[in-house]
């Protein structure tokens, strides 16, 4: 299915070369499927870059016993200059670290500290943090707990600067903002 559409974007992009960007490739073995579909394609595949955004190590050996030629690793999306093609993110953006935050008289972030075992010290949220609320028009009940992921702007910066003309492939699981600030789910969604 992401073989497919990434045909598509080539053939809307002219036919020209196809840059792939994959964040979060884990074990390698999307990006081994999609370069097997994209095989088929032969005057795709030969204007076909791939390169993997890997920020451990360890992942990236068992990947490059699997994955072939064509793709390549870097640090930072960076690294490419002008991309024309598309930025694949798979299970990424969950694993950005949150602000855990609490409803009280005002926003209260909670912090982490050990005294004879670890506790959880509220302190005034920063300005940064209440802001993520107010464009989604999020106004959160008294005792409301819930996660706020600041990096996630960032990262989409950091893409957005680097691109010429690109699509993008989230695949992630989620809510709305409607759905993650509702009554129900007022204990937030944390896990681990």
């Amino acid at each position: 299915m992401v073989g497919r559409r990434l045909e598509e974007m080539w053939n809307l992009m002219d036919k020209y070369s196809l840059t792939i960007v994959g964040y979060g490739a884990g074990s390698g073995i999307l990006c081994f499927d999609i370069l097997n579909y994209l095989k088929n394609n032969k005057a795709l595949y030969g204007h076909l870059k791939y390169f993997i955004v890997k920020k451990r190590e360890v992942m990236k050996k068992g990947q490059q016993k699997l994955l072939d030629e064509k793709v390549e690793w870097i640090k930072s999306i960076g690294e490419i200059k002008e991309i024309k093609g598309c930025v694949i993110s798979n299970e990424v953006v969950d694993n950005f670290v949150v602000k855990r935050v609490v409803m009280k008289d005002e926003l209260m972030e909670v912090f982490v500290d050990y005294q004879d075992g670890f506790v959880g010290d509220l302190l005034p949220a920063s300005e940064k943090t209440k802001y993520y609320l107010q464009p989604h028009c999020v106004t959160l009940l008294k005792e409301y707990c819930a996660e706020i992921n600041l990096e996630v702007e960032k990262w989409i910066r950091e893409i957005a600067i680097n691109i010429e003309r690109c699509f993008t492939i989230t695949i992630d699981y989620g809510y709305s903002a409607y759905e993650l600030y509702a009554p129900n789910l007022n204990r937030g969604t944390l896990t681990c």
